[in-house]
């Protein structure tokens, strides 16, 4: 539909941009890059591991880019609210071929995803999703959205559960917006 609206619009003289799916091309993925000396100006610290949720992949691409530039000790982790791990590395790994052409830097590409948390589904709420909703919200007053950030904590608060990390490390979760996903009903 954007493609033909936006050739529609071309052949009436206008000049329509069209934004893919969370801005998930190179040049979405640059604030994200630029997020990342942001993120340790704010603190005093580096962090051991940042986990985020990864669906389209501009995100992922883009704090990767980041790290790797600014703070390349730390591990970056994306989980799946909905797609296999294999189709959303795919797809950053592209995006930050991408972002490594447009600033002239060749970056590794290889990228983890975890797709054990997807629960029942795209845009589908999952128990484990729902419990970690709950407790970010009573524990910290941080809302997340139930089948996107929710999905995300639900798997950081997993892996950290499964001692894949020290007791003292230092965790951040990226949290990438979604509360409109509160009002679905």
């Amino acid at each position: 539909m954007m493609e033909q609206l936006a050739a529609r619009l071309q052949g009436e003289g206008r000049t329509p941009h069209i934004i893919p799916l969370g801005a998930s091309v190179p040049l979405g993925a640059m604030g994200f890059v630029s997020a990342v000396p942001e993120l340790a100006a704010q603190t005093e610290f580096q962090f051991d591991a940042i986990f985020v949720c990864s669906s389209s992949g501009g995100t992922q691409a883009g704090l990767a880019a980041g790290l790797q530039l600014f703070l390349p000790e730390t591990k970056l982790i994306g989980i799946s609210p909905d797609d296999d791990s294999a189709s959303i590395q795919s797809t950053v790994s592209r995006i930050l071929l991408g972002v490594g052409e447009k600033l002239g830097v060749e970056f590794e590409t290889s990228v983890e995803v975890l797709d054990a948390y997807t629960g029942p589904g795209y845009g589908i709420e999952s128990p484990e999703g729902r419990a970690a909703f709950e407790l970010a919200a009573r524990t910290e007053g941080l809302v997340l959205d139930p089948v996107y950030t929710a999905k995300a904590m639900a798997g950081m608060l997993d892996q950290i559960g499964k001692g894949r990390f020290r007791d003292d490390a230092r965790i951040l979760f990226w949290h990438t917006g979604g509360q409109l996903a509160l009002f679905h009903r």
